[in-house]
């Protein structure tokens, strides 16, 4: 008899440990939903935004092309540079999850003076492209992808010899991309940035949810998967060593948003088999940051510098600054000196792309 009444709860237990853990797996999921709609919404420009924009440059000296394309069923704006049958080659930038296409200006004018066509564009929900939100760090590799393609279908740009410079979520695209085996990309240079996007979303969620995101990480991987499908994590070093394309990359060792020797690609060097690869490291202290190899010492301290003033003023009034207090903090701005690239570097990048296009 005893036996007989067992049966029946431990049914009604596995009933109720079945229903517990589809709960469990549910809530998870719209926990992680939550969270990439809150590391991934739009990426508009900031009213307080501090970088160059167009509106800044010589447009007479450095014009360019508006055009648009499709990556997938959303539209994205891209920019042309000196197009003409005299350039080098074509340099395609893909930029990081907080910028767009205007941020790489300093390096773009840089690429210009030295003969190259560039193509520069704002990915999905970024700036005057549109989209409801980023989606996800794979996404990037989707736009880039898709850059390719219109690249290829017009025919003032499609016989140059293609190069790839990308920064953070950017420098992921253009390793990852190669993983297309693309008999189109003749070298790529990457800043900045990481190996596996499922590894910084992981490290993103613990900064927001702590130690819960140990628990979401299976969860944060599932929902990647059904967001990007075959492209949810590919990684840069899957990328480089499926073909032989020449790769650069680029890193900080002050780099405190993709650290080199936990989830940036130099911390895989080891794993990388593709023999045309060199490292570019920055040791230099305030260029030696995130989103500063590009400048000279002088320039990135001197936007170290500007950064903490403007985090202060926002601080005393908030996210969006005052209108005379922001003209005032903007107007002071020496941009020449806060946009000054490093020769050296920028040299660097640029005698790599010569070599190999």
């Amino acid at each position: 008899m005893k036996s007989g009444h067992k049966k029946p709860l431990i049914k009604r237990l596995l009933r109720w440990l079945a229903i517990a853990i589809a709960f469990f797996i549910c809530a998870s999921l719209v926990v992680t939903a939550a969270l990439f709609h809150q590391v991934f919404g739009r990426n508009d420009l900031n009213v307080n935004e501090i970088s160059l924009n167009y509106s800044d440059i010589d447009s007479n000296k450095y014009p360019r092309d508006t055009i648009t394309f499709q990556s997938g069923k959303t539209s994205l704006k891209g920019y042309i540079y000196n197009a003409g049958n005299t350039a080098e080659g074509l340099i395609l930038i893909a930029h990081g999850i907080a910028s767009g296409a205007d941020s790489y200006l300093p390096e773009i004018m840089y690429f210009i003076d030295s003969g190259w066509c560039v193509f520069a564009f704002d990915g999905t929900g970024t700036r005057t492209s549109d989209g409801k939100g980023i989606r996800g760090l794979p996404q990037t590799k989707l736009d880039v992808r898709a850059a390719l393609d219109y690249i290829n279908s017009n025919a003032a740009l499609k016989d140059y010899p293609i190069v790839l410079y990308g920064h953070s979520m950017g420098g992921y695209a253009v390793t990852s991309i190669l993983g297309d085996k693309r008999s189109d990309i003749s070298a790529v240079v990457s800043v900045s940035a990481f190996n596996s996007p499922l590894d910084m979303m992981y490290r993103q969620a613990r900064g927001i949810v702590g130690g819960y995101a140990n628990i979401e990480y299976p969860f944060i991987a599932l929902y990647e998967t059904i967001l990007f499908g075959k492209d949810a994590n590919t990684t840069a070093v899957d990328g480089i060593n499926a073909t032989d394309t020449p790769v650069m990359i680029v890193y900080g060792t002050a780099d405190d948003v993709v650290c080199y020797d936990t989830v940036a690609i130099a911390a895989f060097r080891e794993k990388i088999t593709n023999l045309n690869v060199v490292f570019y490291e920055c040791d230099i202290e305030y260029r030696n940051g995130h989103d500063t190899i590009q400048l000279t010492r002088e320039a990135a301290q001197y936007l170290v510098a500007k950064r903490e003033e403007l985090s202060a003023l926002h601080t005393q009034y908030g996210k969006t600054l005052p209108t005379a207090e922001w003209a005032a903090f903007y107007e002071g701005i020496d941009h020449i000196l806060m946009n000054e690239v490093d020769t050296d570097y920028m040299q660097a990048v640029v005698d790599f792309f010569h070599k190999w296009r």
